[in-house]
């Protein structure tokens, strides 16, 4: 039997985040992780540690890894947003494929230039937008294609938590140095999700506020965005409600609550405090509740960045190209963008327009 390539990457950066990239890696038997670069060589360590890693292929920095390992196919790219563009650069100057953790960028300009470069180099650039891979918004979109709920008219994510509220922020805190919040670091998955589901939308517009007052980026987000075949749609995003409604410990509740309507049925997602987690349906030809997913919460959770994951890898072994690539995942950003050029000027946004503006 023809045994399939497993292809040698290396993660870059080894923050929080990394652990469920790592996590994810160790059940994609057609890839495997054997170096770690983090500015903190300490995390860097800590991380190989953890997960069984050779300390020795640890490094302080991209350049410095790339000296020692020299058959690497990918690199993992989960560092802060500010210094992808010349990461993604060295990468592909030495020829490899590239996972960036989403956001991708800060801005379309340091976008377009990330997709350029990847383009000249002929190497991928995917972006780790996991969220489209949660099974339960994969069953909807099938649900959806499959005219369960009829032409789409209206579509709302909900969830609001506790994370910010009634705390202050100590002054050497990074929160304070954040200015953006909620959307840039949260709200841009359910921005991709809406995409996915329904395609691009025309026009967005957004309100926003900070919570406590005196921090740089949004705690709350209500954004809407209108489509061109009467669908509009709602996101409502907070970290500092008394009253939460949503799911503020992902590791016991997945979904946000999910209303969306067509013109002959309506699916909703929903978390239950006692039953779990729940996907309904209720149309004018059938009316169904099931758990939104199978086992564990946790397990649920960690599902999404395996499946992600593993598509890049398959795409890179099939010399396909990914579902969430560079070019695919720029929309997802403008929009983000767009949504706090409406915000700051309080006016609806033409995407298409604010596209070729900046």
């Amino acid at each position: 039997m023809r045994q399939t390539k497993q292809l040698q990457g290396a993660l870059i950066g080894a923050g929080r985040i990394s652990h469920f990239h790592l996590r994810a890696w160790q059940r994609i038997p057609q890839a495997k992780i054997v170096a770690i670069a983090d500015v903190n060589l300490d995390n860097a360590q800590a991380r190989a540690q953890e997960f069984g890693l050779d300390l020795k292929r640890t490094y302080a920095t991209l350049a410095d890894l790339l000296q020692h390992e020299k058959n690497l196919d990918f690199i993992d790219l989960v560092t802060p947003v500010d210094a992808r563009v010349e990461l993604v650069k060295l990468a592909a100057e030495h020829g490899l494929h590239i996972n960036c953790q989403k956001p991708f960028a800060r801005t379309l300009a340091d976008a377009r230039e990330m997709i350029q470069i990847c383009q000249t180099a002929n190497v991928v650039l995917n972006i780790n937008e996991n969220w489209r891979w949660r099974t339960w918004y994969r069953q909807v979109k099938q649900m959806i294609e499959a005219g369960k709920i009829g032409r789409p008219l209206y579509a709302r994510i909900f969830s609001h938590d506790t994370w910010r509220a009634g705390k202050s922020v100590p002054k050497d805190s990074p929160l304070r140095q954040w200015r953006r919040g909620i959307l840039f670091r949260w709200g841009i998955h359910h921005i991709d999700v809406l995409r996915f589901l329904f395609g691009e939308p025309i026009s967005v517009y957004a309100r926003m506020a900070r919570l406590p007052a005196d921090i740089r980026a949004e705690s709350r987000i209500l954004l809407t965005l209108a489509f061109d075949h009467d669908l509009t749609a709602l996101l409502d995003l907070s970290s500092s409600s008394y009253a939460p409604q949503g799911h503020p410990d992902r590791v016991t509740h997945n979904v946000e609550d999910v209303r969306l309507e067509g013109s002959r049925g309506t699916i909703l997602l929903s978390h239950g405090v006692d039953k779990g987690d729940v996907m309904r349906l209720e149309s004018a030809e059938e009316a169904w509740q099931q758990p939104a997913y199978d086992g564990e919460p946790i397990v649920a959770y960690e599902r999404s960045y395996v499946d992600t994951q593993r598509h890049f890898i398959e795409c890179l072994l099939q010399g396909a190209t990914p579902e969430t690539n560079g070019l695919d995942n720029f929309e997802t950003l403008a929009i983000t963008l767009a949504a706090y050029h409406a915000a700051e000027h309080n006016q609806v946004i033409n995407i298409a327009e604010f596209r070729q503006m900046n």
